[in-house]
């Protein structure tokens, strides 16, 4: 009977231990339940709310916007950091209630202190650049009773708008109808790449026919430059361009009215390029034209382009200005059917040289008109010379030089021989600038004398290829001594023979006049007087004159071979002279 009863205890004191671990199991069950719901409800009164996607203008401040919402219950913030997606370390940490150093200045939070109901943790980017363009990652920690860590990534993109554009077209003027004009658009600076449309003032798309280019600058921004080339009309004379992002959304735009030929009474007809010399006087010539209609200048001026005070004025009959006593006008009759405005410059200096403006105001209209002004100089006649400079040999090598100076702008030197084989390439050319902008040429070439080729020359071109001087140079060649000997030998036959000439004639011509002589004493005493008209009859002026007369042939004869003999020695001398000249050359 005892066995059954403490079985019986057993199953009560059993049950009544299973009992009370159910009641803990319950217990612990509701105690959990309750932590999750609690935790549960942090998270559901917690969130990190973001723009998704920011945007950004280059060269400013960017804002990735963000808020830690709480719903309304303060809560401590433990950290809050900003990553790139892998990378590391963050571009900015706030702990501690301080935000550590960034990496970069440019990074920091939009505000401190981060204590609300509604923290900002927004990330702020000065002074914005294409790097930084791409996604983000928010971190937070926070404590509610639990450290709960919040993240959520965003994306920045990054633009830049474009310049405002601007417009142009040519021809910039005096447009006639029918005329092709292009006109051009121009704006830079912008980023993505964007568009530039056309229309009319009729609003008619012109962006079809219009040529654009892109062109990518160093920072990575584009130029966008249009162009459309239509006819001009007087009916439609007002374009506009439009630029548009890469979203296609307007940034800028800009219009532009064609310029036609205004419809005057009186024009300018000038000569468009005027040529000027250094230290002469230059003409730019201009003529006022009404079309046959007579006409009074009220005022005629030159400008500068640009320059505030005129060069030269005329106003009420006379030149009130002058700048310089150098400028006048080529004429002052201001009156007429075709006056002449032309402008005269003395002694042109450098200076002097570019554009000119000429404005006439008449009693029927105004004109004006733009030329030009180029100065030059002439380059001196040039001058050869060689080294060696003579004595020179058969293939001795020899250099010539050709100078010629004062010449603007700067030209050239050519160089030839006697058969006009050009030699240029082989010269070597050196070109000085004087202080006044003028300028020395100087040219050297190196070359093998030969006496086939003796002769030489250099031509002096301006800048346009026009000859402006030019020198001949003859090489000068060593005397060959066998040359010296023979004309000697000639030389010394030629005086040998006058003076074998002389050796024989004159004792011949002396033994004729002593015979003479010897005549005439014989034949004087022996003359009668009865002889005397027969002889007067032969001899009007008497013996003695026949004397005379003979002995002055016999002088005459004289004087002959001794003038033969000289000229006989003055001719092999002569020939001897040639043959050295023959020589030399």
């Amino acid at each position: 009977m005892k066995r059954p009863t403490a079985v019986g205890e057993d199953n009560a004191q059993g049950t009544f231990v299973w009992r009370k671990m159910a009641s803990v199991i319950w217990i612990l069950s509701v105690v959990l339940y309750a932590e999750f719901m609690c935790a549960v409800s942090v998270y559901e009164f917690l969130s990190l709310d973001c723009q998704d996607e920011n945007h950004g203008v280059l060269g400013k401040d960017s804002l990735l916007k963000c808020f830690l919402n709480t719903r309304g219950d303060s809560v401590m913030l433990i950290s809050a950091s900003w990553w790139r997606p892998g990378g590391k370390p963050p571009l900015i940490i706030f702990r501690n209630n301080e935000v550590l150093e960034p990496e970069d200045p440019r990074f920091s939070f939009k505000q401190l202190p981060m204590s609300d109901s509604n923290i900002d943790v927004s990330f702020l980017v000065r002074n914005t650049v294409r790097t930084d363009e791409g996604e983000y990652e928010c971190v937070v920690e926070t404590d509610s009773g639990y450290i709960v860590v919040y993240t959520k990534a965003v994306s920045l993109s990054v633009t830049a708008t474009y310049s405002k554009p601007d417009m142009s077209s040519v021809p910039e003027k005096d447009l006639q109808e029918g005329m092709e004009v292009t006109l051009f658009c121009n704006a830079s600076g912008g980023y993505p790449v964007g568009m530039i449309h056309w229309y009319d003032q009729h609003g008619t798309n012109w962006t079809r026919s219009a040529e654009m280019m892109v062109v990518e600058t160093t920072d990575k921004r584009t130029n966008l430059s249009s162009k459309v080339t239509l006819k001009a009309s007087s009916i439609t004379p007002q374009y506009r361009c439009l630029v548009l992002n890469n979203n296609g959304v307007e940034e800028g735009e800009a219009e532009f009215d064609l310029k036609f030929r205004k419809k005057e009474f009186v024009s300018l007809y000038c000569q468009d390029e005027n040529h000027g010399v250094h230290g002469k006087d230059s003409l730019l010539k201009c003529f006022l034209n009404s079309g046959g209609k007579n006409v009074t200048v009220t005022a005629a001026s030159w400008w500068r382009p640009g320059e505030k005070r005129p060069l030269i004025k005329f106003r009420y009959n006379k030149v009130s200005v002058r700048e310089d006593p150098r400028f006048s006008f080529k004429q002052l009759q201001m009156s007429g059917s075709n006056i002449d405005v032309s402008f005269l410059v003395r002694n042109t200096l450098w200076k002097d040289e570019g554009k000119y403006e000429c404005k006439v105001l008449t009693d029927s209209g105004y004109a004006k008109a733009v030329v030009s002004l180029s100065v030059t100089a002439t380059y001196s006649k040039p001058d050869m010379s060689s080294v060696p400079e003579k004595d020179l040999q058969e293939g001795m090598e020899v250099t010539l030089f050709c100078n010629a100076s004062g010449g603007y702008p700067v030209g050239m030197i050519r160089w030839y021989d006697q058969y006009g084989t050009d030699w240029t390439p082989s010269a070597e050319m050196t070109v000085v600038e004087t202080t006044d902008k003028r300028t020395n040429l100087s040219s050297k070439v190196t070359l093998r004398a030969s006496s086939i080729t003796p002769q030489y020359r250099c031509l002096v071109l301006n800048n346009n290829g026009v000859e402006e001087g030019k020198a001949e140079f003859a090489l000068k060649f060593r005397e060959k001594e066998g040359d010296q000997g023979s004309m000697g030998s000639m030389s010394s036959t030629a005086s040998t023979a006058s003076t074998a000439v002389l050796i024989i004639v004159i004792p011949l011509l002396c033994g004729l006049l002593i015979l003479a002589l010897l005549r005439r004493r014989r034949i004087q005493p022996a003359r009668r007087l009865s002889t005397h008209p027969i002889l007067g009859a032969m001899y009007p002026e008497g013996s003695d004159m026949m004397e005379e007369g003979f002995l002055r042939k016999g002088v005459q004869a004289m004087q002959w071979i001794t003038i033969s003999s000289c000229s006989t020695s003055s001719a092999g001398l002569n020939k001897s002279r040639s043959m050295d000249t023959t020589l030399n050359f």
